[in-house]
């Protein structure tokens, strides 16, 4: 009786592994499917992201340009408003020193013919052209 009891467990036990190969067997058939079908949707995945990265890259770069482009755009306008500030300074410095200048002079001769008016009128009351 004792090895009918040991064939049984044997029995019991065998099935038991055979159930679990098929089983095992199915689940490598089913990871098989699942990395086949990963495989067939990564490839395209794959290439959308590089195609996106790409784009990126280059959007990247034209906004690299266009900063540049405004920065010496700016300093393009820093210069050119330096060189008109200079230039209106010239002008305005120039034309007044010319404008002090005539001031200066029309004050000089104004009060030389004062002093003359008031050193001739002195000496020839009534003489003279302011008679009359």
């Amino acid at each position: 009786m004792a090895v009918a009891i040991i064939a049984l467990c044997m029995i019991v036990l065998t099935s038991v592994m055979v159930a679990t190969l098929l089983r095992l067997r199915r689940l490598y058939q089913e990871i098989g499917k699942f990395v086949e079908s990963a495989r067939m949707s990564l490839a395209p995945l794959i290439h959308d992201i590089t195609q996106i990265t790409w784009s990126a890259q280059k959007v990247m770069g034209n906004i690299e340009g266009m900063v540049q482009s405004v920065d010496e755009a700016f300093e393009t306008v820093r210069n050119t408003t330096g060189e008109v500030e200079r230039k209106v300074r010239h002008l305005i410095e120039s034309r007044f020193a010319v404008v002090s200048a005539l001031i200066s002079g029309v004050g000089a001769g104004f009060s030389k013919y004062w002093r003359n008016r008031s050193g001739s009128s002195g000496d020839q009351k009534g003489d003279g052209p302011q008679a009359g």
